[in-house]
């Protein structure tokens, strides 16, 4: 089977467009230094539209529309602005924060669900997805005075599939890497990046690991997303990037490398059991570790390799992954069926794949690992069970500690990389899917 190693991210049809940021600076609403900051940053192929105070591109009402109408609706638009509330009597006179037309006039304007009813009348469609980091954007408590239609059901009920609403004023904070911003960029689902953003968040907190404004709950609890269809196209959509943490490629490459290393033509579970052994600190709960001359290391963190590569544990039948570069190899039909039911159990957990996930599936079953662990449990006299609950143990350390997408973070280039990659395209296809994107909870730009 031929599988060329894909490029994550972008089979999605919802790229990012259109960036509005840090529109205006008055003594009553100030600059957005982190708004500004996450703009620049964005990719160059991305319009951006700001204030005048920094921007020659002004964020106005007109160009807005014409940057729409210029990109279609199969994009995804993020406002990263001031927004205002409207009065009691009046909601939905409310808004974002633009720029104004002219710089002898007000200092700014309001982009109003007024303003978006108009334009959809004209005939143009709100973009697929739309990123609102503002100021209480969602509006809930106007519903006290009969209204709904605020900014964003405004732009659901013109086009759009998917906004990412506020419910109160958010940090003015940059980080790098916001994993929200990212799935933007992607055009990838922003709700699956809030699902995933907000669960790691949480994680974090009730661990104690919080030591950034980043972190807190005020900056990843107020976002409340809409989704009203997860496609405009018919049928499942593909994946658009593999679900899988930078730590779950790395480990998988090390043990296609052992594998390759023996000249073994089969990549089986026990390689899995015996990367995974080498690089975490499971061997350690066993009195063993890298500097320990106690027996039970050797055990733990060589049997599973000995017994893999000389005694040849196997899995059972196998299929050939085979790179466009050429390189290849067997991979047994246990770690494909259940890396899929790795993929089911992390999506119910709102986490990126790790490698504990996919060992889990293939412990729980008939396989060259479960029956590698039984044997050195009776060795070492360790109970199975022990060794599972230390993986889950580690896997939960791992997520607290925060996650990094596989997706643009590493340059992948050794084979076994590669060959990781394919292997998790190849266990994916023809599967349906949405996968959660990135990574860590970051700042969010606004008011």
């Amino acid at each position: 089977m031929l599988v060329q190693a894909p490029e994550y991210g972008r089979v999605d049809s919802a790229p990012l467009a259109l960036a509005v940021a840090d529109t205006t600076e008055t003594p009553e609403l100030g600059a957005l230094e982190g708004a500004r900051l996450q703009a620049i940053a964005l990719p160059a192929e991305v319009t951006v539209l700001g204030g005048r105070h920094w921007s020659p591109h002004l964020a106005t009402a007109a160009k807005i529309e014409e940057t729409l109408v210029e990109s279609g609706p199969e994009v995804t638009a993020a406002f990263l602005c001031h927004a205002v509330r409207g009065t009691p009597e009046e909601p939905s006179r409310g808004g974002l924060v633009i720029a104004a037309d002219t710089p002898n006039g007000e200092e700014h304007e309001l982009l109003s669900p007024i303003d978006i009813f108009a334009m959809t009348a004209r005939g143009i469609a709100m973009p697929s997805q739309v990123l609102l980091q503002a100021c209480d954007t969602s509006a809930l408590s106007d519903a006290s005075s009969g209204e709904w239609l605020t900014l964003a059901p405004a732009l659901v009920a013109g086009g759009s599939r998917e906004v990412i609403a506020t419910l109160y004023p958010m940090p003015d904070l940059y980080v790098p890497e916001d994993p929200v911003i990212e799935a933007a960029v992607a055009g990838t689902s922003l709700r699956q990046a809030v699902v995933l953003t907000q669960r790691i968040g949480l994680a974090r907190w009730e661990a104690g690991q919080a030591d950034d404004p980043a972190h807190s709950p005020l900056s990843w609890g107020a976002y409340a997303p809409i989704c009203v269809r997860p496609s405009r196209r018919e049928g499942p959509a593909p994946p658009a990037f593999a679900p899988v943490s930078v730590r779950f490629v790395r480990i998988l490459a090390s043990a296609i490398k052992e594998c390759r290393q023996g000249r073994g033509e089969r990549l089986d579970s026990g390689y899995l059991l015996s990367a995974m052994l080498e690089v975490s600190d499971i061997a350690e709960l066993f009195d063993g570790g890298s500097n320990s001359l106690k027996p039970s290391t050797f055990v733990w963190t060589l049997g599973p390799y000995v017994l893999s590569r000389y005694l040849r544990f196997r899995d059972g039948p196998t299929r050939e992954l085979v790179l466009d570069e050429g390189a290849r190899i067997e991979v047994s039909e246990v770690l494909v069926e259940a890396f899929a039911r790795a993929v089911q159990t992390a999506e119910r957990d709102g986490v990126l794949i790790e490698p504990e996930y996919l060992l889990q599936e293939v412990l729980g079953q008939r396989s060259a690992a479960r029956r590698i662990l039984q044997l050195l449990s009776r060795i070492s006299r360790r109970p199975f069970e022990l060794t599972r609950r230390a993986i889950d143990h580690n896997l939960a350390e791992t997520i607290a500690q925060g996650q990094k997408h596989s997706q643009g973070a590493e340059s992948w280039s050794s084979d076994e990389e590669l060959l990781a990659r394919a292997l998790v395209a190849e266990a994916l296809a023809g599967r349906e899917a949405t996968v959660p994107l990135p990574e860590r909870p970051r700042a969010n730009a606004s008011d």
